[in-house]
């Protein structure tokens, strides 16, 4: 379901687990990755 800032969000942890829980490990790991970029990105900018 999209935030305030149009981004989206699980709303149960039954959800997530379900959606995370059918992706390939090389999938997880890619966007894994991407959040990790994004929460330095964020904290080098403040």
């Amino acid at each position: 379901m999209p935030d305030s800032d149009g981004e989206f969000a699980f709303v149960h942890a039954l959800t997530r687990e379900a959606v995370l829980g059918g992706m390939a490990a090389s999938r997880l790991r890619i966007l894994h990755a991407r959040a990790a970029e994004a929460l330095q990105g964020a904290r080098t900018r403040r």
